[in-house]
Order: C-alpha cells, then sequence, then structure tokens
C-alpha cells in the first residue's frame, strides 16, 4: 500500500530528472554557499559578476554587460550607480556613439576584486567538491554547451541536437521549470 509519502518520493525522483528543475536548485544552492561564504563582503553574485566581467574586458559597454549577465537594463543601471559610489567602477562615454557608456575598474575595484579571488576561487571548489579534476571539467564543459544551446535559441537561432540524442518526454513534462 502506498501512502503520501511514496507520492511525494516519486514527485522528487521525477523533478531529479528535470534538467530545469535541477539547474533552479544548484543556482539556490550555489547563492546561499556564495551569501555565506562572502557575508562579511556585500558581495551579491551579480556584482562579482560585473566586477569580474569589466575587469576581463576594460572599456566594455554598460549595455554588452547587463546582456551577458541577463540584467535588465534599469537593474544594471542602479548596479553600476552603486558601485560607482562606492569608487569601485567609473563609466567613460564611448566618443562614437555618445549614448554608450564603457565601464572600467579603478584602482580600488581591481584591489577589491583581487582581494576576493582566492575567496571565489575556494568557492568554486566547494560547488563542485564531489567531482574529480576530470569530472568537473566535463560539467563545466557540458555546461558551457547548455548554455550556448539555450543562448542561441534565445537569439532565434535553433542549434541541432548531437546525433544518437532522443528526446525524454518524461523529464521534459515533469513540470519544473
Amino acid at each position: 500500500m502506498s501512502g503520501p509519502n511514496d507520492d511525494a518520493a516519486d514527485s522528487r525522483s521525477s523533478l531529479l530528472q528535470s534538467v530545469g528543475f535541477l539547474a533552479r536548485s544548484v543556482q539556490i544552492l550555489t547563492f546561499e554557499e556564495f551569501f555565506a561564504a562572502l557575508s562579511d563582503t556585500g558581495l551579491t553574485p551579480a556584482v562579482h559578476a560585473t566586477l569580474f566581467m569589466v575587469r576581463q574586458n576594460p572599456g566594455v559597454r554598460q549595455g554588452v554587460v547587463a546582456n551577458a549577465l541577463h540584467i535588465l537594463d534599469p537593474n544594471m543601471t542602479k548596479l553600476v550607480g552603486g558601485l560607482m559610489a562606492a569608487g569601485l567602477v567609473e563609466k567613460q562615454n564611448d566618443h562614437g556613439d555618445r549614448r554608450a557608456v564603457s565601464l572600467r575598474l579603478t584602482r580600488k575595484g581591481q584591489a577589491y576584486l583581487a582581494s576576493l579571488d582566492d575567496r571565489i576561487a575556494e568557492l568554486d571548489l566547494v560547488y563542485t567538491g564531489g567531482l574529480t579534476d576530470d569530472e568537473r571539467s566535463v560539467f563545466v564543459s557540458l555546461l558551457q554547451r547548455v548554455h550556448a544551446n539555450l543562448s542561441a535559441r534565445r537569439n532565434g537561432r535553433r542549434p541541432s541536437a548531437p546525433e544518437g540524442r532522443t528526446r525524454r518526454a518524461k523529464a521534459s513534462t515533469s513540470g519544473a521549470p
């Protein structure tokens, strides 16, 4: 005889086969780890990603950062305003397009981000703690492919499925996001 707990276990088991559910659940768990590990800094994942992207691409346009990080323009404007007020980022008007704004880290921003690099690297190890180096490499590669596929769809292109790929209807209809 099965009871309500069996139904809940079956539902959870089905959800654990859903890419959408797992991706969202992992995002929540990684954010929880991020906030716990960096609670003394006030840093958020969005602020870290913005600072990191600007450090890697000095002079990048604010809109490019917003698009790459999936941050709405008004929210990015507010985020950058806070970074400017903290003295971490500076804006420069693009001489070719007066509407465009490019971003650079200030010296203070560079030092701040550098001071967090080891902690961020340790956090990345926490996220993948149960994986070998080879498994982590494969995992990151697969996440990059999923990201590329979804980005292509978002931009109106539909990437082709690899040979031998079959649709798993049960997983895709689990009700997960």
